[in-house]
């Protein structure tokens, strides 16, 4: 969104289109547009051609169940063990560790008030005013940064500072640069996750974090994979099977077969194994093992 700043309205849709798959709720994001240094009209035809390319993906993806996401939001938030950070009041953060900040942008708009007599001064300050309340008004400390970002462009703005674009190469090479930085050595590589191939059908418990992700890119039917990767959209069931490995070590056959599970994926369960479970197949330290079923 930030980039919207420097980059032209085709590049910056063209990177919209690209980074759709990232995160299920990047639509709202697209309202960066107003960052873009060009007419109103230009940024009202970036935003909406974003959003359709981005929202034509998700529900291509989701099967055209993309709209249900935002039922399951607030749910996620309450099933949460405990706090996240990201959902604090963004008001204490700012107030109690960035005043000073939060106070220069402030000062920003109180001098965008009166500055009206400069027609590119208005242009760009009232969309980017927008960007800023639109996320502000989530109270949501996880959107800090586009707020602060925000606040610092009205800030240049009232100082008589104009954006200007970057050429293509230099853009370029300051996307990889920063990239590189980012990534390097962050990213796990596939040869640490479990290949097990299920049939279609399957309902697996991963009980490690990797297995949850990678077991539905090796199996070319569609399985179904608990845990969620969103913590709070586990059912206290789940939740109660993922304590008990995590504080024992082991699993609980009635638990398994009150969730209906056909598979358990882990590597970290200790001592007996469960008279409930058949090892059916190993893969570097992965087991993978097969739900004996009650009564078989």
């Amino acid at each position: 969104m930030v980039s919207a700043l420097l980059l032209s309205p085709f590049i910056w849709v063209a990177i919209g289109a690209l980074i759709a798959p990232i995160y299920g709720l990047i639509p709202i994001y697209a309202v960066g547009a107003a960052f873009l240094n060009v007419s109103v009209r230009k940024k009202a035809f970036s935003f909406a051609t974003v959003v359709f390319l981005q929202i034509g993906f998700w529900m291509w993806y989701t099967d055209f169940r993309w709209p249900e996401l935002f039922s399951y939001l607030n749910r996620w938030v309450e099933g949460r063990s405990l706090p996240v950070m990201e959902n604090a009041s963004l008001l204490i953060v700012m107030l109690f560790q960035l005043r000073g900040i939060a106070a220069v942008g402030l000062l920003a708009l109180v001098l965008g008030a009166f500055r009206p007599s400069l027609k590119e001064f208005d242009r760009t300050f009232l969309p980017v005013f927008f960007v800023v309340s639109f996320f502000a008004g989530t109270n949501m400390s996880r959107y800090m940064p586009v707020v602060l970002f925000g606040l610092a462009v009205l800030t240049a703005l009232a100082l008589g500072r104009k954006p200007q674009l970057l050429p293509l190469k230099s853009w370029a090479i300051r996307v990889a640069l920063f990239v590189a930085l980012a990534f390097t050595g962050q990213i796990k590589t596939a040869g640490s996750a479990p290949t097990f191939s299920l049939p279609e059908g399957s309902f697996v418990f991963a009980v490690d974090g990797p297995g949850s992700l990678a077991l539905p890119f090796y199996s070319p039917e569609r399985i179904q994979v608990i845990p969620s990767m969103e913590h709070g959209g586990n059912a206290a069931a789940v939740k109660e099977a993922l304590a008990l490995a995590a504080k024992k070590g082991t699993i609980d056959c009635a638990l398994l077969h009150e969730l209906k599970i056909t598979h358990v994926v882990e590597k970290s369960l200790k001592g007996e194994p469960p008279a409930c479970l058949d090892l059916t197949r190993t893969d570097k330290n992965w087991r993978l093992w097969t739900v004996r079923q009650e009564g078989g």
